[in-house]
């Protein structure tokens, strides 16, 4: 089989935030930047220099730049969406369990487990919620999860650059491998008797390691893997609401947990 050409794993990260956050990551690999002349004219030129460097094996290059009509760059990147602004780079260097459980022994902290979770948009406002309240990694399954990519990237905002995002292969087994470094697994599910408010209130959460668990926007958490969780909450709406958006959920959940 042939081997899987290297730019085959570039992507187009479009929008403002994402795209500059992108830049003043020197994690990231940068190929090319495309912008629109109305772009720059928001930034200094100093801003924009100062932006326009990755750091590749500890040498300071310059990303190359091209500037385009703004109806070039919708045909460029295949969408209306980018502000005039897209970033052609790679994907981020994805960090195992194994050495985020050992770069954080000891450390309080809060990690978000996505059970196969398909859409994009959710996963990048999952990401942004993440980042905002202070979250340390996401863990997804290798499997029947969307990889790094444009839509995800433009609905982290940005955050994507500051949060580790590690793939797994099972679930139940992390889920176990983090209880043996004193994670406490939570399952959100709507179905649940116990509420979060209940469970804020008789729960010392301030000094706890979280393992957050959100199921699939259809079927939610797959029984087995609530089952391995150490409790289920739910989250108390309107009777006349089925449930809540994932993000949403995840963004509540964190507020509360920061609350105690």
């Amino acid at each position: 089989m042939e081997k899987r050409n290297e730019s085959d794993k570039r992507y187009w990260i479009v929008g403002i935030h994402p795209v500059l956050a992108a830049l003043n990551n020197p994690n990231r690999k940068k190929y090319h930047l495309y912008l629109t002349k109305e772009v720059k004219k928001k930034f200094s030129p100093n801003i924009m220099t100062n932006l326009l460097v990755s750091t590749n094996n500890l040498k300071i290059t310059e990303c190359p730049s091209t500037y385009l009509a703004r109806s070039q760059l919708d045909k460029l990147v295949g969408n209306n969406f980018h502000q005039g602004i897209a970033l052609l780079a790679y994907p981020l260097e994805n960090t195992t369990l194994d050495s985020f459980l050992k770069l954080n022994f000891n450390k309080r902290s809060i990690v978000i487990i996505l059970d196969q979770l398909t859409d994009p948009q959710n996963i990048g406002a999952i990401i942004r919620s993440a980042k905002a309240f202070s979250v340390s990694a996401i863990i997804c399954l290798e499997k029947n999860t969307p990889k790094e990519n444009t839509l995800i990237t433009k609905s982290s905002a940005g955050a994507i650059e500051k949060i580790k995002i590690i793939y797994v292969k099972n679930l139940v087994n992390t889920i176990k491998k983090l209880k043996g470094f004193n994670y406490w697994s939570v399952a959100m599910d709507k179905d649940s008797k116990l509420t979060l408010n209940d469970f804020s209130k008789n729960t010392s959460l301030s000094n706890e390691n979280l393992a957050i668990v959100l199921g699939n926007e259809g079927k939610g958490i797959r029984p087995l893997v609530k089952k391995n969780c150490d409790t289920s909450v739910r989250i108390d709406i309107s009777k006349d609401t089925n449930s809540l958006n994932v993000s949403a959920t995840l963004a509540i959940v964190l507020y509360a947990i920061n609350q105690t």
